[in-house]
C-alpha cells in the first residue's frame, strides 16, 4: 500500500489542475513537515495556499514548518491570520483535534508555540 504523500504525488501529477490540488499538495508538505524535512514542507505547503488560501490546515502545518526551520517572523505572520480565522485556536485545541501520535505531536507542538501560539 502506498502512503498517503505517494498517493498525492501520484494525484497532482495525474491531475496536475484537479480541484482537489490544494489538497494533495498540502498532503505532501504535510508528510515533509512531520518528518522534519521543513523547507520541502514550506514549499508545498505554500504552493497548496496559492491555490487555496483559506486551508486553515495548510496554514497550521506552514507555521509549523517555518517556525521549527528558523524563520520565526515568518510563522508568527502566519499565526497571525490563523488565529483571526479561528480565534479559538490554543495548544490545547490542536491536541484535541489532530491525531499525531507521541513525537509528532510534540514536534508540531513545538513550532506552534516557537511562533507564539497560546496555551
Amino acid at each position: 500500500m502506498k502512503k498517503p504523500s505517494q498517493k498525492a504525488q501520484l494525484s497532482v501529477r495525474l491531475s496536475p489542475r484537479g480541484p482537489q490540488l490544494a489538497l494533495f499538495t498540502a498532503v505532501i508538505g504535510l508528510s515533509h513537515c512531520v518528518a522534519g524535512r521543513y523547507d520541502d514542507a514550506i514549499t508545498f505547503l505554500s504552493e497548496a495556499l496559492k491555490a487555496r488560501p483559506e486551508f486553515q490546515g495548510a496554514q497550521r502545518a506552514l507555521c509549523v514548518s517555518l517556525a521549527n526551520a528558523g524563520r520565526l517572523q515568518e510563522a508568527q505572520k502566519v499565526l497571525a491570520l490563523l488565529i483571526r480565522q479561528q480565534p479559538g485556536l490554543s495548544i490545547a485545541w490542536v491536541k484535541q483535534n489532530l491525531p499525531f501520535p507521541g513525537t509528532v505531536m510534540e514536534r508540531y507542538l513545538d513550532g506552534l508555540r516557537k511562533a507564539g501560539l497560546p496555551e
